[in-house]
């Protein structure tokens, strides 16, 4: 049976509660028998993407039950059980106390709609990264811990079996606002941010270490995403001169940006099902604003590492 055209779908609101300030929204999709799986891929949040034509049916957000304290710089994570790990981040804006950073963690159970805590954090970070590992532990590394933004070396892992959260290897350069992905032989690259904007490393989770592997050809800081490729290729986007990473080679290679047509940063990024990346708003004029431009970038090298 073939997959249904968009208009097609019935979208239905998940019941949810609403209660307390930090709020959260879900969003359904209504999806007949049969079509689970196929509608799955599609639908991966609530888009239905299709030679980067994005599609939204009729529907509505609706709140689903608070977190169990406020945050902001944190980490959501799908976990390998359908939970979302919910790590760090700060309650208020920064005053230059570490007291307002988070080592707190939480999880979200779709089923019921609920939050409720679970382990802490060995130290207390905003603006790190958090990767669910092929063995299903997540892997959290870097971010900051004072307002200062000066960024941490320290990586952890949590285990959703127990609820805790162990230390493991460190990392070669401090980093946060940087990017971390998961490769194709259960390592993970960890690029940009910090103070060294343009070096990257690999975490090999059987030695709980890091290691070194080629710099980008740009500094990053505050990516929005970097995506594994069908390709096994991982695409770091950015308005400039966007940059693609080889696992085989451990090499960086380049590949285009939009800002000779907008800035955009702060954008949004998503890899849709057909392999290009959806690049949305950001702020067109540098200065606080905002924009609705939008653009399909398909990630193919444009020189050689």
């Amino acid at each position: 049976m073939p997959l249904r055209a968009p208009g097609q779908f019935r979208w239905a609101p998940r019941e949810c509660g609403s209660r307390g300030s930090a709020t959260v929204h879900c969003y359904n999709a209504g999806i007949e028998e049969g079509e689970t799986e196929r509608a799955r891929k599609a639908f991966p949040i609530f888009l239905l993407v299709a030679s980067c034509h994005v599609c939204i049916g009729q529907g509505t957000f609706t709140a689903t039950d608070p977190m169990t304290i406020p945050r902001s710089g944190h980490t959501a994570t799908l976990l390998a059980d359908g939970r979302v790990l919910i790590a760090g981040g700060w309650t208020a804006e920064p005053t230059g106390s570490a007291a307002n950073v988070l080592s707190s963690a939480e999880l979200y159970v779709p089923s019921t709609g609920t939050f409720s805590t679970t382990g802490s954090m060995t130290t207390s970070r905003h603006g790190h990264t958090a990767t669910l590992l092929a063995d299903g532990t997540v892997l959290i590394a870097g971010g900051a811990t004072r307002a200062s933004y000066a960024p941490l070396t320290s990586a952890e892992l949590y285990n959703p079996g127990t609820g805790t959260f162990t230390a493991t290897g460190a990392m070669l350069k401090p980093r946060s606002g940087h990017v971390a992905t998961l490769l194709p032989d259960g390592k993970v690259l960890v690029a940009g941010g910090g103070v060294d904007n343009a070096s990257a490393e690999i975490y090999d989770p059987v030695s709980g270490a890091f290691a070194p592997t080629s710099n980008m050809h740009n500094p990053l800081l505050l990516m929005s995403a970097a995506f594994l490729l069908a390709t096994g290729k991982v695409f770091i986007g950015v308005g400039s001169t966007s940059e693609l990473y080889d696992p085989t080679t451990g090499a960086f290679g380049t590949t285009g940006g939009w800002h000779a047509v907008v800035s955009t940063w702060p954008d949004a990024q998503a890899l849709l099902t057909n392999g290009k990346v959806l690049v949305s708003g950001g702020d067109a004029n540098a200065s606080f604003g905002a924009t609705v431009w939008a653009r399909c970038m398909t990630p193919a090298p444009t020189s050689s590492p």
